[in-house]
Parts: structure tokens; sequence; C-alpha cells
């Protein structure tokens, strides 16, 4: 059986309000301390995405990241994308990581 429409459309509603609230949280860390980013790192990798340069060549940020999301590894500054731990773990995490890593 099939999901009524009405739910699938409330489902979708909540999975972009959570990442929307996941969002806010982490553009408002960035303002305060480490331990929220890595909080909102580990519940959406992709917030990676929308952090300042310094904080995507920050090895326990980007490790945090690509933990959640393997495929985050590519919003990582250059030197990192080629990180033998980082790229590890992306692709523990994901094997579509493969296609993001650097020689």
């Amino acid at each position: 059986k099939h999901c009524p429409k009405s739910i699938q459309q409330s489902m979708v509603f909540m999975s972009e309000h959570t990442a929307k609230e996941l969002l806010a949280r982490a553009e408002h860390a960035l303002g305060t301390d480490r331990p929220q980013i890595l909080e909102s790192l580990r519940k959406n990798g992709n917030l990676l995405a929308r952090m300042p340069e310094n904080l995507r060549a920050d090895k326990e940020v980007v490790l945090a990241a690509v933990r959640q999301c393997g495929s985050a590894l590519e919003f990582a500054m250059d030197p990192l994308r080629s990180d033998r731990e980082l790229a590890f773990e992306a692709v523990k995490q994901s094997g579509d990581a493969l296609g993001i890593l650097q020689d």
C-alpha cells in the first residue's frame, strides 16, 4: 500500500522544516561556539556547504560532516579533500564519495 498523498505532503514538509531548522541552528552556531557547529554537522553533514572557508578547512569540522554524509566531502577545502582519514570516513559512510576524492 502507498501512503495517502496528504501524509506524503506532510512528511515532505516536516523534512524541509527540519532541514531549515538545522540550517538556522548551524548559522546561529557560527556566531557562538564550536560544539554547536559540530552538533549541527552531525545531524546534517551537508550544512558544511554553508560554512565559511575557515571551517571547511578544519579537519574536525569536516570529519563531523562526512561521518553523517559522505558526499559532504565535496564541500571541504581542497587540502582536506585528499586527506586519507576523511576519505576513508566519507567512503565508509557513502560509496558515492568515491567520485569526490582527489588524487
